[in-house]
């Protein structure tokens, strides 16, 4: 245990032998009944002793108790202070061994000290000497310093002087050689030069963004020349200073002057007088953003005026004053007019401003800076980090004119609508303004700075477009309900009514592709209700079939539907070829097509219908004797016509008299004539080559269709279409010179199709049966089974014909075969060959 623990045990048992001291002392514990245990109270609730005294039983009790733990407590304290005592003399006890043991290390140190006297007098002697010798070397030291600050001294004020005087000097030079020019207005840029170099003096240089003024600092310096009584006859140069401050002013009055007026005249001449002026004054970067800042200053105060409401009005009142005879024009015409005249007039503003900033940009970047080799225009865009003059310019334009337009039609609803409305207008106007900018850039696209003025505009086309598609809505729900309110029919006047506002609206926007292209999806949906519309009006459902003398109404209606929906796919492909090579193109030939195919839809079932329903009347022939098989009282002249042909060309002359007639659909009605005919023509040949007949038949058979092409031709007139414009005619007749030919003369009849020539064939001869017989269809069945298969079909059923003949032959044991099987074999291999 070292000395350090040993103390701090001494001190802990210091403190607890108080308090057993104090705990048994008896000055603190009398050992009396009520004192001693009252002292203890604090243990205790002081409540207890509060007892009446009736309860002396209780409290008797109770101080039996307490006393007994008083002496437990006390009989504690003595065992705690019996080991206390213990400790006290063991630590005793070690302290005196530690004593014995340095005892004589203690009586060496006390003998060392007698030996420190010599030392410490021999110390106190170095300590004057060294004081001593301090004093004389300060003595040296001082009066030479002293000197010498004050040379220093007077050395820096012999420099400042001489630093003014210098300074003095070269601004009279400078300012001597600025005389020599001034007042010669050709020598300007020069003037501005040696102004520039007066002001020059700095610890920065050229184009430093802090520059110090050289005649304040001269008039500093005198001031501190003339405060030392120096060179007080200097005053003079306070003049040559005044006179140099009136020289920049009235340089830079004449530079501002000759650059606005070379901008607004647009002559480089002047305008590089200006610009030389700035530059050589070091200050074109700031000039050149004053011209861009106060072109946006004067076309703000021009958006203003342009959308002022106020104005407006007023305007408008006077022009009533004025004109009082125009009562017929409408108010919101004339007010339009005022809105779009001044709208123009910004315009107008906008590209002045714009032309003179384009100059300005051209000359800015064709003179260079003689030192740095750079253009002026690159020392502008650095100074302000701007990419282009044109970009802050058109950057700002539009926010302006965005703000303006914004705050004007928030106060005024009647403005925004007009703005709406005439959205094309406006869109012109501006688009106009743009085509003289791009002609001015000497470039056909657009220009990218120009698109951020377009888009300020752009909120009032989703505005514009809206109501476009209600205009031309409107006029579909005006047509087709009307119509069907009255009873009547759609008719051609539905057609040009609802394309003359397709025109209008297409007209008012072709001169904006993107905008056309909106107007144009419009139209796709207009044109799509329209046709939606009037298919749910006509009733397209009954087959159009040949009922009564006349036609029906609902046929009417149907033609006219026909005529209508014609009428409109002409005015639509009339704006096909208006608008070729347009962004409405593509969308207007989509139409065009969906209106044609609708067309097709409703007229082709039609004359389908009806030539089946003809065809029906033509199958009547199979049932007329052509071959002399009935008894002769029966039998009609040879120059009389079949039974079945009054019906037959009825019904031909029905067609074109109450259908063909009625549809005013013009080429497209003569095609559909023409095509007709020839169907009628070639259902006429099909059917008549499987009959089988006489001499007498043929010559029925021949003047039958020789009545059919009168009949047909005389149709044919309405259309101003002639027979022979059939393709089908050349076969109807060489089949009727077919029919009187001999068989050795068939094959070499080439003009015929071999189908016709085949089914003739085998109508003559009786043994062979024909493809009805063979496969047990009807003579219509059979011509229905020839529109849908191909000719090599067609012959290979030819050649099924021929296969049961000779099937027939073999089980008959015939060893020869009838005239007409080689000539069908060649044929067929003829047409094989051929293929």
């Amino acid at each position: 245990m070292d000395v350090d623990q040993l103390l701090i045990v001494i001190t802990g048992l210091k403190s607890f032998s108080f308090m057993a001291n104090f705990l048994t002392s008896p000055g603190n514990f009398i050992i009396h009944s009520d004192q001693q245990v009252r002292y203890l109270s604090g243990f205790i609730n002081k409540d207890l002793w509060n007892l009446p005294q009736k309860n002396l039983i209780q409290q008797s009790k109770l101080m039996h108790y307490w006393q007994s733990r008083y002496f437990k407590f006390t009989q504690r304290i003595k065992d705690y202070n019996a080991t206390l005592v213990y400790n006290i003399e063991f630590i005793k006890k070690k302290i005196n061994e530690q004593v014995q043991q340095t005892h004589h290390e203690l009586i060496a140190g006390v003998k060392d000290l007698g030996s420190m006297n010599s030392l410490v007098t021999n110390v106190t002697s170095q300590c004057k000497l060294l004081k001593q010798n301090y004093q004389e070397l300060n003595e040296q030291i001082t009066a030479p310093y002293q000197q010498m600050t004050v040379l220093t001294n007077e050395l820096d004020t012999l420099s400042k002087k001489t630093d003014s005087l210098r300074l003095i000097s070269k601004f009279l030079t400078m300012y001597g050689r600025l005389m020599g020019v001034w007042g010669n207005v050709d020598e300007y840029h020069r003037a501005a030069l040696y102004i520039s170099e007066l002001g020059e003096f700095s610890l920065y240089g050229l184009f430093s963004p802090i520059q110090i003024d050289l005649p304040s600092k001269l008039t500093l310096l005198l001031e501190t020349i003339q405060d030392e009584n120096h060179l007080s006859n200097l005053k003079f140069i306070q003049t040559e200073i005044e006179t140099y401050k009136d020289c920049q002013v009235a340089i830079e009055m004449q530079g501002m002057s000759w650059l606005n007026q070379g901008l607004i005249e647009q002559n480089a001449t002047i305008l590089g007088k200006g610009v030389t002026i700035f530059a050589n004054l070091n200050k074109l970067p700031g000039v050149v953003k004053g011209v861009v800042d106060g072109f946006l200053s004067v076309l703000e105060q021009e958006s203003i005026t342009t959308f002022d409401m106020a104005s407006l009005n007023q305007e408008m009142t006077e022009l009533k004053q004025k004109d009082k005879t125009n009562k017929n024009q409408s108010q919101l015409v004339a007010w339009a007019s005022i809105l779009w005249n001044r709208t123009e007039h910004l315009t107008d503003k906008i590209y002045t401003n714009a032309c003179q900033l384009h100059t300005l940009e051209q000359y800015l970047t064709r003179r260079k800076n003689i030192v740095s080799q750079k253009s002026y225009l690159e020392i502008v865009l650095q100074e302000f980090k701007w990419t282009s003059l044109k970009n802050p310019f058109w950057t700002q334009l539009s926010q302006q004119l965005e703000d303006q337009i914004k705050k004007a039609t928030k106060g005024s609803q009647f403005l925004l609508q007009v703005l709406q409305a005439g959205y094309p207008k406006l869109l012109r106007i501006f688009t106009d303004l743009f085509s003289r900018i791009q002609l001015l850039n000497g470039s056909n696209e657009k220009n990218p700075e120009t698109v951020l003025l377009m888009k300020t505009l752009s909120s009032f086309e989703a505005a514009y477009v809206s109501r476009s598609l209600n205009r031309l809505l409107e006029t579909v729900n005006v047509v087709i309900p009307e119509r069907a309110t009255n009873k009547a029919f759609t008719n051609s006047e539905d057609a040009n009514r609802l394309s003359r506002t397709i025109s209008s609206e297409l007209n008012a926007v072709k001169f904006d592709p993107h905008l056309l292209k909106s107007i144009t999806k419009n139209v796709s949906k207009t044109l799509t209700l329209f046709l939606a519309k009037l298919s749910q009006a006509v009733n397209i459902e009954p087959l159009f079939s040949i009922t009564g003398a006349i036609i029906s109404s609902n046929q009417l209606q149907r033609i006219e539907a026909i005529n209508c929906i014609h009428s409109l796919s002409e005015n639509v492909w009339k704006l096909v070829e208006d608008y070729e090579s347009t962004s409405a193109e593509d969308s207007l030939y989509e139409s065009c097509q969906t209106i044609i195919n609708l067309l097709q839809t409703h007229v082709e079932p039609i004359f389908k219908n009806l030539a089946t329903e003809i065809e029906q009347v033509i199958n009547k022939m199979h049932k007329e004797d052509y071959a002399g098989n009935k008894p002769p009282s029966i039998i009609q002249r040879s120059s009389d016509m079949s039974s079945y042909m009054t019906e037959y060309l009825a019904k031909i002359r029905w067609v074109f008299r109450e259908l063909v007639s009625k549809l005013q659909c013009r080429q497209s009605t003569a095609n559909w004539a023409k095509a007709f005919c020839e169907r009628i023509m070639l259902l006429h040949l099909r059917h008549v080559s499987l009959l089988k007949s006489n001499e007498a038949g043929k010559l029925k058979i021949s003047g039958d269709m020789t009545q059919l092409e009168y009949v047909l031709s005389q149709s044919l007139s309405i259309v101003q279409i002639q027979l022979e414009d059939l393709s089908t005619l050349h076969q109807f007749k060489t089949f009727k010179k077919l029919l009187f030919l001999d068989l050795d003369k068939i094959q070499s009849s080439s003009h015929l199709d071999s189908i016709y020539v085949a089914n003739h064939l085998l109508s003559r001869q009786p043994l062979i049966s024909p493809p009805t017989t063979v496969f047990g269809w009807t003579e219509m069945e059979y011509v229905a089974w020839i529109d849908s298969h191909s000719e090599l079909e067609l012959h290979g059923m030819i050649n099924q014909c021929l296969e049961v003949y000779m099937a027939q032959i073999e089980r008959d044991g015939a060893k020869e075969t009838c005239l007409e099987v080689p000539v069908l074999r060649t044929i067929l291999m003829d047409w094989e060959n051929l293929q």
